[in-house]
């Protein structure tokens, strides 16, 4: 759904200033349900985010996705997902002659290769300390 960008971030704003008032309710089928504090904390994030200009995605953890899907998710180009996968890197099934590949396993990937860049960086901040060169 496409929508006027400038409509959609005034709604955003307005929803997450009710979020973070705690006085939005959403009404369905003339039911009210308050929204718990998590869950308003999260889409309060999201709309700001969005609101900022950012691209946000929501995929349930065994969605199975695209190699495409995958590299817009990671910011990569396609060819490099394919190296991933036919690495061992990222998992995948196959689906005939494609590779689906699963939400869940991209989130493990974007996480160990963040927690494997952090790692390098305490690693070169003691070695630099070490050398006196910081």
């Amino acid at each position: 759904m496409t929508l006027e960008r400038t409509a959609d971030v005034d709604v955003a704003a307005t929803i997450g200033a009710a979020l973070r008032s705690g006085t939005l309710c959403i009404t369905s089928d003339n039911s009210v349900v308050s929204v718990p504090n998590d869950i308003a904390k999260l889409v309060v994030s999201i709309l700001d985010s969005w609101a900022g200009g950012s691209t946000v995605t929501l995929v349930a953890h065994n969605d199975l996705l695209t190699t495409q899907q995958v590299a817009d998710l990671m910011q990569v180009s396609r060819p490099f997902v394919i190296r991933l996968v036919d690495r061992g890197d990222l998992a995948c099934v196959r689906v005939g002659k494609h590779r689906r590949v699963s939400a869940a396993s991209v989130i493990e990937y974007l996480e160990q290769t963040r927690q494997a860049g952090v790692a390098a960086i305490a690693e070169e901040a003691r070695q630099n300390v070490a050398d006196n060169l910081y």
